[in-house]
């Protein structure tokens, strides 16, 4: 390990570290980690009794030790990484050989991990090509028209790979999967990309409203048609019977439409199993209002005290009569949209993101079809351990205490969604019946709330049954089984 340290360090740090060093006895990535753990300890030790003595050159070593203490954490996590993946060690390896040599590695799992789940391509869902960059960074664009004028015609995103990449994209358009190929400019060295690590979004690589606006097309058209309706039906309106109207239009939204509450834990199942499975991309749609499925406001026109007055000015500047064009500027394109993508068998909903939750609310109580938005999508992992998918259930409120024997619950009802046919995959360690540590490997899962606890499933169901009429039935559950908490355990666990 001396080796992989700055040469100008060595005599310094053997001061202070060697007299209470033990000896290092046996090669492998073992031992390595455990004298890198030592070190790490020792220079931290060291460096706070130098602190200490308080004296300017000994607080200048107490600093420059720290920051070796810091380079030593980083080359600790390097070796368990190498330890962890069971990669042979090689004599002479410096650091960044060895860095390089696990991520090529790390990347050739999940490569082969997302072999098995990728989805297939759809007749006529058209052709896509992604241009992929070292950073991980991509840029893809449609290279077909779009027979539904709804887009997206091309977004940018970020992946670990270029395989993810493809594997981002694909999930995010299913069930409509279009053919995709890829090109790597300059060609990748078949390493893993950092989750964190910086991107840089090429020049006019981002898509946003004004352009989804600007070219026209039927969802356009019909936007600006309900526009010219709307305002002509409320043109005769006080601002007493304004209210009025929104108000009785938000109840019966909730009867008729109601959001689903938890919106964070429908969109995702929890922390993937391997932690190297992440994307990201990003677009501008449009978005039909009536497939917003949850915002930050679970009931319709209610905002409490966040700017609750926003529904009414934008119904009272539509009772004006405004030019259609510019009313929409000003509803899309002035203050982008932000809408999450959630993935479903039949097709996606959406839940409010960053922005947007005022005007999302008033178009769907004023009956406005179609919503232009900027639109996030993270696409779901391969596999994740039962206690992972039992963390991303909503933190009950402080009244009540969570679930006895939620672990063993959930681990009986995912069985269940297996042997039903409706998850396809396989719950991995459920012979042995230790809960925490099975795995579930899913190569499909139709929508990631149905692992979620049966009462919020079922309202999931519920709702996606609303927005796709026969979606459950097609996927073979019965409707009042997938909307009934408790007829959807019996279904499941019997």
């Amino acid at each position: 390990m001396a080796r992989w340290v700055p040469a100008g360090e060595r005599t310094r740090l053997a001061l202070v570290v060697l007299p209470d060093a033990p000896a290092p006895a046996a090669s492998g990535w073992g031992p390595a980690c455990s004298r890198a753990a030592t070190a790490q300890t020792l220079l931290h030790r060291a460096a706070t009794e130098l602190k200490a003595i308080g004296d300017l050159e000994t607080a200048c070593l107490s600093g420059r030790i720290s920051a070796l203490a810091e380079e030593v954490a980083q080359l600790r996590a390097l070796l368990a990484g190498a330890k962890h993946h069971d990669l042979a060690p090689c004599p002479e390896e410096d650091p960044g050989l060895l860095q390089g040599r696990l991520a090529v590695h790390r990347a050739r799992i999940v490569d082969a991990e997302l072999e098995q789940v990728r989805p297939e391509p759809a007749p006529a869902a058209g052709r896509w090509s992604i241009g992929y960059r070292p950073d991980g960074g991509f840029t893809a664009h449609r290279l077909d028209p779009d027979p539904s004028g709804r887009g997206p015609l091309r977004g940018w995103g970020t992946a670990p790979t270029p395989a993810s990449a493809a594997y981002t994209l694909a999930s995010c358009l299913s069930p409509q999967v279009p053919e995709i190929t890829v090109t790597e400019d300059p060609p990748a060295s078949g390493a893993l990309r950092p989750r964190y690590g910086a991107v840089a979004l090429p020049a006019g690589a981002g898509v946003g409203t004004d352009e989804l606006v600007a070219a026209g097309g039927p969802c356009l058209e019909e936007h600006l048609a309900a526009v010219e309706k709307t305002s002509a039906e409320l043109a005769s309106l006080s601002d007493k019977d304004l209210q009025a109207l929104l108000g009785g239009r938000a109840a019966a939204l909730d009867a008729r439409s109601p959001q689903v509450e938890d919106c964070q834990a429908i969109g995702d199942v929890g922390e993937p199993r391997n932690p190297d499975h992440w994307g990201r991309w990003e677009s501008a749609e449009w978005v039909p209002t009536r497939l917003v499925v949850a915002t930050w406001h679970p009931r319709w026109g209610r905002f409490g005290d966040h700017r609750p007055e926003v529904s009414a000015q934008i119904a009272a500047a539509l009772r004006e009569g405004p030019d259609p064009g510019s009313f929409t500027e000003e509803l899309f394109v002035s203050d982008e949209i932000h809408l999450v993508r959630i993935p479903g068998w039949e097709g996606p909903v959406y839940a409010v993101g960053a922005n947007g939750n005022h005007r999302v609310h008033t178009a769907a109580l004023l009956g406005l079809p179609w919503l232009a938005a900027s639109v996030s999508y993270a696409p779901s992992a391969p596999s994740w351990s039962l206690p992972a998918i039992v963390e991303g259930d909503p933190v009950p409120d402080e009244d009540q205490p969570w679930p006895v024997g939620r672990e063993e619950e959930r681990a009986a009802l995912v069985a269940g969604l297996i042997r039903r046919g409706v998850v396809e995959g396989e719950l991995i360690g459920a012979d042995s019946g230790e809960v925490y540590g099975m795995v579930l490997r899913a190569r499909r899962l139709p929508a990631p709330w149905l692992l979620r606890a049966p009462e919020l499933a079922v309202r999931c169901n519920a709702v996606y049954e609303r927005c796709y009429p026969g979606a459950l039935a097609r996927i073979g559950i019965p409707e009042e089984v997938g909307t009934g908490a408790q007829a959807w355990r019996d279904w499941l666990t019997r």
